[in-house]
């Protein structure tokens, strides 16, 4: 019988190195049988593996975006294990409804010491309501 929290910690560890890291590959690297893993996870986050992992992969997604400015997204998806921009995109879009673009910004606003926007632009509003005044 295997110490949960301590399979856990080594998950997390694992995770946090390389966030792309897959089920099958932490129970190869640990020698632990995948349905142990992902109890370890769910009794100590109350979150599948699948979602522990996406938490982790966002928040390395939003530190890369924001520390390291200089960084095209796509060298930051390349980064983080993806094969695409696109890829990464859509997954930050997915988990926060915003582009990876806006929360980039959003860092550069801050350190500019601009105030960051409240949300995307949304494209053609500003030009309906002075084109219904006239």
């Amino acid at each position: 019988m295997y110490d949960l929290q301590r399979v856990f910690l080594q998950v997390k560890v694992l995770i946090e190195k390389g966030p792309s890291i897959t089920l099958m590959d932490l129970s190869h690297k640990l020698g632990i049988e995948r349905h142990t893993l992902e109890k370890a996870v769910r009794q100590c986050t109350g979150a599948s593996f699948r979602e522990f992992r996406a938490k982790v992969l966002l928040e390395h997604s939003r530190k890369l975006l924001k520390d390291q400015c200089n960084r095209s997204i796509k060298e930051v998806a390349f980064a983080l294990g993806y094969r695409s921009q696109g890829s990464l995109s859509r997954f930050i879009r997915m988990s926060t409804g915003y582009s990876a673009r806006h929360i980039r910004q959003e860092s550069r606003d801050v350190i500019n010491g601009r105030q960051p926007s409240l949300g995307p632009r949304r494209r053609g509003c500003e030009e309906l309501s002075s084109n219904s005044a006239q």
